[in-house]
């Protein structure tokens, strides 16, 4: 809550600088706003300074709940096993893949595939919420403003998927699509092996 307000307030001041026409598609409307200001030297020093902070703090964190979900997800038999034991692997693999991701070519563009994500999975926990209480009548945690606020947020969603580009649409899509023909691939491989032990047993 206390980060939503701060983002509003900052986009708020951002619109009182100057126009939002002004920003265009450029991947430091702070600069633009301060230099437009004539901020002191020092005050854009502060803000550049911050920001690398703030995007060096984020990709650690991304790393390390990557490597986790990676993990669990190994102990649950939905990626191979050796991903689910200790910690090495799954961050060598999701380090490995933020590597390869710089080859998209700027910030700008790994912040549009990697929003592509996080916009999809909030579509599809109002997606899912709406199925369970659909299912279950009466589920066991609460959901406000049923069916409405899930209605919103996947319409709302939808939009902001829309808004990021053709080039976060198509990635984004082609790392969903690879994504799911591996696990399929796993499982399938998983079920086939589950098959033959029993039948030699």
């Amino acid at each position: 809550m206390i980060s939503t307000v701060l983002y509003v307030l900052v986009v708020f001041a951002l619109l009182v600088a100057i126009s939002w026409t002004g920003y265009g598609s450029a991947s430091d409307p702070l600069s633009i706003a301060l230099s437009s200001l004539r901020a002191p030297t020092a005050v854009s020093y502060a803000v550049d300074v911050a920001a690398l902070a703030a995007t060096f703090a984020v990709t650690l964190s991304m790393i390390i709940a990557g490597a986790r979900t990676t993990k669990q997800m190994g102990q649950d038999d939905l990626l191979p096993s050796w991903m689910g034991a200790g910690t090495k692997a799954p961050a060598v693999v999701v380090a490995g893949v933020m590597v390869a991701s710089l080859g998209l070519g700027s910030v700008q563009s790994i912040a549009l595939v990697a929003n592509f994500g996080i916009v999809l999975s909030y579509m599809l926990t109002g997606v899912q919420v709406a199925i369970a209480r659909r299912r279950s009548g009466a589920p066991g945690f609460s959901s406000p403003g049923y069916p409405s606020v899930q209605a919103f947020s996947v319409a709302l969603s939808a939009a902001m998927l829309l808004g990021l580009g053709t080039q976060s649409l198509l990635v984004g899509a082609l790392t969903l699509f690879a994504g799911l023909v591996v696990h399929s691939v796993y499982t399938h491989l998983r079920s086939n092996q589950g098959v033959a032990s029993e039948n030699t047993g």
